[in-house]
């Protein structure tokens, strides 16, 4: 019996399970959302579980680092940023000092408009 197995929302692979060793298909449930992603975002920047807000960590600071993954994983960057850079903004730090960094890991380099992203 042939089974696909997908992962993300593009890639899956087809393998060949003999119908005994099938105990059966399982995906998770979906979840309802309660709050937009970025009040979400906000929230946790705000007040965040064990630790200072954000903002508290960039006030009187000159510079900050902000490490994010490529385009290969599915975290909502395009989303996040704007959200972590807000507070970074109201704490005063200046574009200027603030650098992103895309985390490519083990991949090869990402294509100029990939990055872009």
């Amino acid at each position: 019996m042939e089974v696909r197995l997908t992962r993300g929302l593009t890639n899956s692979v087809t393998i060949d399970i003999t119908r005994k060793n099938l105990l059966g298909g399982y995906a998770p449930g979906r979840i309802g959302v309660s709050r937009p992603l970025t009040a979400q975002l906000q929230g946790a920047l705000l007040k965040p579980i064990g630790r200072q807000a954000i903002k508290q960590y960039a006030t009187h600071k000159s510079n900050c680092l902000i490490i994010i993954d490529d385009l290969t994983r599915t975290t909502a960057v395009r989303h996040v940023l704007p959200v972590v850079m807000q507070p970074l903004e109201e704490a005063g730090l200046d574009w200027h000092g603030i650098c992103i960094l895309v985390a490519l890991g083990t991949h090869r380099p990402l294509p100029g408009r990939k990055k872009d992203r």
